[in-house]
């Protein structure tokens, strides 16, 4: 019988990187790819109620879609769409 004993979170980050090609994390590596939802309000200036109706769907932000992905209570990860370079 084959177990799987991946966290639910990573389960889900598999899901997203099956699904949503060409998105990639929004922060370089030296910046915690986890945050909490106050951590999102303050530096999106969105909403908790609004990070809710939108998680796991792109929003446009500035110049970039994003996507907040909610792994748990009070822990997100965020991408961004990688833009496609112009003549491809």
């Amino acid at each position: 019988m084959h177990h799987n004993n991946q966290q639910p979170e990573a389960i889900q980050l598999e899901l997203l990187k099956k699904t949503l090609h060409g998105w990639e994390p929004a922060f370089s590596a030296d910046v915690s790819y986890s945050f909490t939802t106050e951590q999102l309000e303050h530096r999106f200036g969105i909403s908790r109620q609004d990070l809710y109706k939108i998680k796991s769907k792109p929003y446009s932000w500035r110049s970039s879609f994003l996507i907040f992905l909610h792994l748990r209570k009070n822990k997100w990860q965020v991408y961004s769409l990688n833009p496609v370079p112009v003549g491809k």
